[in-house]
């Protein structure tokens, strides 16, 4: 009996009509869309950061043999049939 009492005496939620229920569906929808779009524009960030990080870390490989890109460049083109060989095999 007092299961029946404790339920009697809760007020029982509103229950929305389907314009309340749309309107909420879509604020929703809009919350996550800017949840996605700030989500998009992080990962263009730490994808512009990794690339900057990635040619510093070239650019630090080249330092460390005293190279340039011209040099390195040259040094491919001279070794690019042994560099294919080792790719063969």
């Amino acid at each position: 009996m007092t299961d029946f009492n404790n339920q009697a005496n809760q007020p029982r939620r509103k229950k929305k009509s389907l314009t309340e229920q749309i309107a909420s569906k879509q604020v929703q929808i809009a919350k996550h869309k800017e949840k996605v779009a700030a989500s998009q524009k992080r990962i263009e960030s730490l994808e512009a950061e990794l690339s900057q990080l990635e040619i510093k870390q070239q650019q630090a490989i080249l330092k460390e043999y005293g190279l340039s890109m011209e040099d390195l460049k040259d040094f491919l083109e001279t070794n690019k049939d042994q560099l294919k060989k080792g790719d063969e095999a």
